[in-house]
């Protein structure tokens, strides 16, 4: 019995969508006045054969946009319409995380590409385009590259052409990282961007090329959050993550392995 949900019009629409209805569900803890002033509406409706008396508020939508200006400022100090409400939730969707399509579904939005100023505003989208980057601390940490052999620059010019691993993901030219125990021709995946990840990878002795690759494909990585608006289940985005993070854990790695054979 606390669940309310209404129903409303859509205006300002671009299209034949103008004028559909969308429900939207009540806090629970405003259901009782909509209750209450729903059986007194019907109880005491002076307007019930005007058109004003079909409205729920009998109020037109500017004169209920005045009324919200009017109450916010008296209980707050500061007027707030309508649409500063609007925006404001809209605003704070996005810094809770919700994606592109969820906000422009609640906002009733004509084109996905209006919701686009909320997620350019939002600091938090750009946190987490920094953890798509692998720039965040909390992918710092040391991972186990003991999985792996390492191996230096002159093993690695040993190794036959098809275990040295090179590539172009995203037209970057990529070569040196290290090797490949089965060879790039029997691999199935795309070289580089699941080198990192691959159990058959020998990274070379030097964190600083490993780290010249989370560079170089760094603008591909932004390029892709950006038109994705950070969709995590898109296959090439949540890829490239995973490469980052992968490169940076194998650098630090790297790093150490080389400190103890110093030492």
């Amino acid at each position: 019995m606390n669940s309310l949900h209404v129903s409303v019009p859509v205006g300002k629409q671009r299209n034949s969508k103008r004028g559909r209805l969308v429900t939207r569900k009540i806090k629970s803890e405003w259901a009782i006045i909509f209750r209450s002033y729903s059986e007194m509406a019907g109880a005491v409706r002076l307007h019930e054969n005007s058109t004003l008396g079909q409205l729920y508020f009998c109020m037109t939508p500017v004169q209920v946009s005045i009324a919200i200006g009017d109450l916010s400022e008296h209980i707050i100090g500061e007027r707030w319409v309508a649409t500063d409400l609007r925006h404001t939730a809209a605003q704070r969707m996005v810094d809770a995380g919700v994606s592109h399509v969820s906000l422009s579904e609640f906002m009733t939005h004509a084109t996905t590409l209006s919701a686009n100023v909320y997620f350019n505003a939002s600091p938090t989208q750009a946190e987490r385009v920094n953890q798509a980057l692998a720039l965040s601390p909390i992918y710092s940490n040391v991972a186990e590259v003991a999985r792996t052999r390492v191996i230096d620059k002159a093993a690695l010019m040993r190794l036959p052409s098809d275990q040295q691993i090179a590539g172009v993901p995203h037209g970057i030219p990529i070569a040196g990282i290290g090797g490949c125990s089965a060879g790039q021709s029997l691999c199935t995946m795309n070289p580089i961007l699941s080198c990192y990840t691959c159990r058959r990878f020998l990274p070379l002795l030097d964190s600083a090329i490993h780290l010249e690759v989370v560079e170089k494909l760094r603008p591909v990585v932004t390029d892709f959050a950006n038109a994705s608006r950070n969709n995590e289940e898109s296959p090439a985005y949540t890829q490239l993550k995973r490469m980052f993070h992968a490169a940076l854990r194998v650098a630090d790695e790297v790093k150490i392995i080389k400190t103890e054979v110093v030492e």
